[in-house]
């Protein structure tokens, strides 16, 4: 390898090192400020998850106009680069793989970030890719059996999105199920988001009580934005039925 591809090499492998540690350091450091205010001001929940909401709203969008700009620009240079010899050609070959495993690890917390797509049935295609993407995790197969959702205010999107991605991740943490489904059903009462497994049971407490977990204080509030309620039953493994009523509509 010539001293110019070397330098050249070098420079692109580190600028897409500092490049991922700075988004990862940022989306991070803005998360972990955004829980820190949850903490210390509790009787503000509702405006903190809000806040927290908009905060990555704005990160994903900040990461999809300026940092994928940056790595498809660094792609588009490693392609050029012509390798001397077999050594030099291995050494791109995984310097191109880093690259291409930064920009799926940014499109990633882009999805995150803003999950719902526009448009009509938003909120069921972001169910759909959050169970796809999500299935298989901790040995879980999930299914998503959501039928057309009716319209529904994207605030409230948001809220039932946010509270099937917790319910989810919780049951990948601490259910030992094997079996997820993800169900909608809607009446002229309104309509009814059910994730159910078949794992240990979910203990429920007061969610205003000492002992409840952050995370099941965040799904009553995130419910309480939607104007929706949460149930649960554990006869067999946990069922959580998230219900939001016509006139929240």
């Amino acid at each position: 390898m010539g001293a110019q591809e070397t330098y050249l090499y070098y420079n692109l492998l580190l600028t897409g090192i500092a490049l991922m540690m700075c988004v990862i350091l940022f989306f991070k450091g803005s998360m972990a400020l955004q829980q820190r205010f949850v903490q210390l001001h509790a009787d503000k929940q509702n405006t903190a998850l809000q806040s927290a909401d908009e905060e990555r709203k704005r990160i994903a969008a900040d990461l999809h106009d300026e940092t994928n700009g940056i790595l498809y620009g660094l792609l588009r240079k490693t392609e050029r680069i012509l390798p001397a010899d077999e050594q030099s050609s291995a050494y791109l070959t995984d310097l191109y793989a880093g690259l291409n495993d930064v920009g799926d690890s940014v499109d990633k917390i882009i999805s995150e970030g803003i999950p719902i797509p526009a448009g009509e049935n938003g909120l069921l295609y972001a169910l759909q890719g959050l169970v796809v993407q999500k299935d298989g995790t901790g040995g879980i197969c999930m299914f998503c059996e959501v039928a057309e959702l009716p319209t529904l205010p994207p605030a409230v999107e948001l809220q039932l999105y946010r509270i099937v991605q917790e319910l989810t991740q919780n049951a990948i943490k601490h259910s030992g199920a094997k079996h997820l489904w993800v169900r909608s059903f809607f009446s002229g009462e309104g309509l009814q988001l059910i994730v159910e497994d078949d794992g240990t049971g979910f203990k429920q407490r007061d969610p205003g009580s000492a002992a409840s977990g952050r995370g099941v204080a965040n799904l009553y509030q995130r419910a309480a934005l939607a104007g929706a309620n949460i149930a649960y039953d554990n006869s067999r493994g946990c069922k959580v039925s998230i219900t939001v009523p016509k006139t929240a509509f």
